[in-house]
C-alpha cells in the first residue's frame, strides 16, 4: 500500500508573498518576522496617511470659516453709542437712545438672535476664572467688556466669543482665548428666552482706551458695533 506524501513541518511560502509555518498538516497563525514587520509598517503609514487627512480637513474648515468672517467683516456692522468707560475702572449701563430698526423689547442692541446689553468694562493685568484655581497675566493689559446676551430667537443659539472684536487706535483686537473661557465668553448655548452674561477679554498695550467693539451673533449676521469712547 502506498503512503501519501506528507510535507514536513516548516516554513513556506503561503502563496501570498509572505512565510507562514506549516506543522505538517496545516497553516498556522505564525508568520515571518519579515511578514510582521510589513505589516507593522503597512498599519504605520496607514495611521500617518489617517492623521494627514485629519490635519487637512481641520485646517480646510478653520481656512472657510477665517474666509467667510473677513468677507463679512469687510462689510461692517453698525455704529451705536454708549457712555464712556473710566480709565481707572469700569464703565457701566449704555445710554444712548437705539435708533428703531435696532430697539429691543428691553431696550438692549440686536443682531441676528441676540439682543446684547454691556454692562460693564473692566481693565486689569490678569483674569481669574471663576470655576477653578486659575488665572492668565496679560502680555499688555486686558479689556474685558462684559455682556448680557438674551436669546430672542425661536430656536437655540450659540454665543461665540471668537466673533468678537475690540477696535481701538486704528486697530481691531481679537479675544484672548484662554482668558475669556475664564469669563464664560467661549462658546455658550443659549435656549430661546434665556439669557446669559458672558465676558470677552482682550489683551491690549498698555494704555489703550477702547473706542468701538464689534459684536455678532454669527459670521453671516450684519452684526452691531457699540461706540465705548
Amino acid at each position: 500500500m502506498t503512503k501519501a506524501l506528507e510535507t514536513p513541518a516548516g516554513w513556506y511560502s503561503d502563496g501570498s508573498g509572505g512565510e507562514r509555518y506549516w506543522d505538517g498538516s496545516a497553516w498556522t497563525a505564525s508568520r515571518s518576522a519579515e511578514d510582521v514587520a510589513t505589516v507593522a509598517e503597512l498599519e504605520r503609514r496607514r495611521t500617518l496617511l489617517i492623521r494627514w487627512f485629519t490635519v487637512c480637513t481641520v485646517l480646510l474648515v478653520a481656512l472657510t470659516v477665517a474666509v467667510i468672517y473677513t468677507l463679512v467683516s469687510q462689510a461692517g456692522g453698525r455704529d451705536i453709542a454708549v457712555s464712556a468707560p473710566s480709565p481707572a475702572g469700569p464703565a457701566v449701563a449704555p445710554q444712548a437712545a437705539l435708533t428703531p430698526d435696532l430697539a429691543a423689547p428691553h431696550g438692549e442692541w440686536v443682531d441676528g438672535p441676540f439682543a446684547f446689553r454691556v454692562d460693564e468694562i473692566e481693565v486689569g493685568t490678569t483674569v481669574s476664572s471663576t470655576e477653578a484655581p486659575v488665572e492668565k497675566t496679560a502680555i499688555g493689559q486686558y479689556i474685558v467688556v462684559r455682556l448680557a446676551v438674551v436669546n430672542i430667537g425661536g430656536a437655540t443659539a450659540h454665543f461665540h466669543g471668537t466673533l468678537q472684536t475690540l477696535h481701538a487706535g486704528g486697530t481691531a483686537y481679537a479675544i484672548d482665548d484662554e482668558a475669556s473661557v475664564y469669563v464664560n465668553g467661549g462658546y455658550v448655548e443659549i435656549p430661546p428666552g434665556a439669557e446669559a452674561h458672558v465676558g470677552v477679554a482682550y489683551d491690549v498695550p498698555p494704555g489703550t482706551v477702547p473706542e468701538v467693539l464689534a459684536l455678532r451673533a454669527d459670521p453671516a449676521s450684519p452684526g452691531v458695533k457699540i461706540r465705548l469712547s
